[in-house]
């Protein structure tokens, strides 16, 4: 069971077998990371009218579960690909009332299998955010913030 295992954490625990102990006892996460799998990001906007867009699209390059960089534009998948899986999600998203920003993760696997990894929905793009704080918590925008 044990021999596929990595703890990320290492410090943790001494041994994957003492984590196995600990997530029984307590309960945890376990994650599932696999080798030669390539994480595509694709960003789009769906406008007030449903209709939507492609803003762009980029390739995480990572280490086990840390991204330790990015290539823009992504290329592991062709352009066709990308919208034969995306473009169903935003007409489903914007046919549910969602307005704004959206990233789609998609894994593509070493053979070419595209599968949905994630979907990020963002109403708004916040910049300022103790700004922003200030107006959900019940201030206004003015000239004195």
């Amino acid at each position: 069971m044990y021999s596929n295992t990595a703890l990320v954490q290492s410090h943790y625990f001494k041994s994957i077998e003492k984590y196995f102990v600990e997530l029984v006892r307590c309960g945890g996460v376990v994650q599932k990371y696999e080798e030669g799998v390539r994480l595509i990001s694709v960003s789009a906007k769906i406008h007030s009218d449903n209709s939507h867009e492609l803003l762009g699209t980029f390739e995480k390059i990572s280490s086990g579960f840390v991204n330790i960089g990015y290539i823009f534009p992504q290329k592991a998948i062709t352009h066709s690909v990308m919208q034969e899986k995306c473009l169903p999600i935003l007409d489903k998203l914007a046919s549910m009332g969602h307005i704004g920003f959206t990233e789609i993760t998609l894994c593509v696997t070493i053979e070419g299998a595209v599968f949905l990894d994630e979907i990020e929905l963002f109403s708004t793009k916040i910049t300022n955010s103790l700004f922003y704080f200030k107006f959900l918590a019940g201030g206004t925008f003015n000239d004195n913030g």
